[in-house]
C-alpha cells in the first residue's frame, strides 16, 4: 500500500512548435501533470505521446520540461508510440500493466477530457480526470470546436477498434 492516492500521473500530448519545443497546451498540460506530483497525487509521472509535428517524440519535450520545473527524472516514465487519443490509451494500458499500476489520474485539457476519459475507460483502465483549465483565446476556441466534432466520431471508432480485438 502506497501513500499515494493514484499509481501514476498520465499527461497526455498535445502540439509541439516544428523546432521541437512545448507548445502552449503542451507547456499547459505538463505544469498541471507536474503540480499534481507536488501535490502527493501519485509518485509516478507517464508523458504520452509520440512523433506528430517534429522528429522528437511529444513524451520527451514533456519529459524535459517537466524536469525543467523541477520533477526527478527517476519520477518519468514516457511513451512515444501514439500519435491520438485511441493511441495514448492503448500504449498507456500496455505502461501500465508493465509497472503493475492500477489507478491513474488523467491530465489533459478541460475540453479534451470527456473525449479522453471516454477512450481510456472503453479500453478498461482506471483513470481519474484531472482536467487542466485552459485560458480562453481563439485557439481555445478553434480546439473546442474541434473536439466536439471529435467527440461525434469517436465512438464509433473505438468500437471498430474493439470490435477489430475479438
Amino acid at each position: 500500500m502506497t501513500d499515494y492516492p493514484f499509481d501514476v500521473i498520465i499527461v497526455l500530448g498535445a502540439t509541439q512548435n516544428p523546432d521541437g519545443s512545448a507548445g502552449p497546451a503542451m507547456a499547459r498540460r505538463v505544469r498541471h501533470g507536474v503540480k499534481c506530483h507536488r501535490d502527493g497525487k501519485a509518485s509516478h509521472v507517464l508523458m504520452a505521446g509520440g512523433c506528430t509535428t517534429s522528429d522528437i517524440p511529444e513524451c520527451k519535450t514533456m519529459a524535459d520540461l517537466a524536469v525543467s520545473e523541477g520533477l526527478n527524472a527517476d519520477a518519468i516514465f514516457q511513451e512515444d508510440r501514439s500519435t491520438r487519443t485511441l493511441g495514448n490509451a492503448i500504449e498507456c494500458k500496455k505502461v501500465m500493466a508493465e509497472q503493475s499500476w492500477q489507478r491513474a489520474l488523467l491530465v489533459t485539457d478541460r475540453f479534451h477530457m470527456p473525449r479522453a476519459l471516454y477512450t481510456f475507460r472503453a479500453l478498461g483502465l482506471n483513470v481519474t480526470p484531472e482536467p487542466n483549465p485552459v485560458p480562453l483565446s481563439f485557439r481555445t476556441m478553434m480546439s473546442v470546436m474541434r473536439e466536439a466534432i471529435a467527440r461525434l466520431v469517436y465512438p464509433g471508432t473505438i468500437r471498430r477498434f474493439l470490435e477489430a480485438r475479438r
